[in-house]
């Protein structure tokens, strides 16, 4: 716990005090960092920081079960659902969905 606080009076995090400010492995660190959710700041060659107040607005809050914003992604996802099922039917193979909008694309860019 003393290091976790030393940590949060601090600006700039090396990534494993990132992870631990986190409460993550260091190796989701490195993969956000990849998939451009976070950003790693260098400071020479071999030194690579992360701004502490960046980390913080990682966190968001997730809707709970009922709450507003919860019901009305599942209200879009059913429309969304209904909607493909009426343009495709229940019982179509995925495969076949694709393969029928790969062809309905390809006359729509006149059979390239």
């Amino acid at each position: 716990m003393e290091t976790r606080a030393r940590i949060s009076d601090k600006r700039w995090l090396s990534p494993p005090e990132a992870a631990e400010y986190l409460g993550i492995a260091v190796s989701t660190l490195y993969r956000w960092r990849t998939e451009g959710r976070i950003r790693f700041y260098q400071f020479g060659e071999r030194v690579s920081r992360i701004k502490r107040d960046e980390l913080d607005g990682l966190a968001r809050p997730q809707p709970s079960e009922g709450t507003a914003a919860l019901q009305e992604w599942q209200q879009q996802a059913e429309t969304l659902f209904r909607e493909l099922y009426e343009q495709y039917g229940v019982g179509d193979d995925s495969a076949e969905v694709i393969r029928e909008a790969r062809e309905q694309r390809s006359r729509q860019l006149g059979g390239r």
